[in-house]
């Protein structure tokens, strides 16, 4: 159970910060103050975090619910990030979010990715030493490929590879029942003195 004073206190941070980014919004609709109203806004939201993760480790504690919740919310919010790094061609941000997985794949059993996901960090990481023209390369977001043009629409090498595979076998089916369409209406379509031949034998 959370304390009276507890839930007090949680009452008037969130009354505190409410107002807190009622001053900041006045602030800048009338273009006044406005870097000080910010400054302090992020000092309150500093220490609204830092009072938030003592929250959770305290329910984490008390309920396995709660700590199962969180679990889900983090590991959901590591594959946000990663679907963001992968478009946008964030090399740094990639690296931080495989590095961030990993405990992950130990956790739920996966042996593949738990296996070699430390050697694929330990051998990019090493990058800069080894290989440093294609780190800057990767650094500049070409470790994603991108095969429209538009911006943000990035897809792993893998990805690009099976869909331009997928892609051709495609364009060769397509081609192949092409040429079975036309293969097939030219064998319907009998001259016109082979069928006048016919005809003849026929009288």
């Amino acid at each position: 159970m959370v304390k009276l004073s507890e839930r007090n206190t949680s009452f008037d941070l969130q009354v505190h910060l409410t107002k807190t980014i009622g001053d900041c919004k006045a602030a800048g609709r009338e273009r006044m103050n406005v870097l000080d109203s910010f400054e302090m806004l992020t000092t309150e939201v500093s220490f609204l975090e830092v009072q938030f993760s003592h929250f959770k480790e305290e329910s984490k504690a008390r309920s396995r619910l709660f700590t199962f919740c969180n679990d889900y919310i983090n590991m959901i919010q590591i594959l946000l990030q990663f679907l963001r790094a992968e478009p946008r061609g964030d090399w740094l941000l990639h690296l931080s979010i495989i590095a961030a997985m990993t405990p992950h794949f130990y956790a739920f059993d996966i042996p593949n990715y738990s296996k070699w996901l430390p050697v694929y960090l330990s051998d990019m990481n090493n990058l800069p030493q080894s290989h440093p023209i294609a780190h800057q390369e990767f650094i500049y977001g070409d470790h994603s490929v991108n095969r429209s043009g538009n911006p943000i629409s990035n897809v792993s090498s893998d990805m690009a590879l099976e869909k331009s595979i997928k892609q051709r076998h495609l364009n060769i089916s397509a081609t192949c029942r092409i040429m079975t369409v036309l293969a097939n209406t030219k064998k319907q379509q009998v001259p016109e003195s082979r069928r006048m031949k016919n005809v003849f034998r026929v009288c």
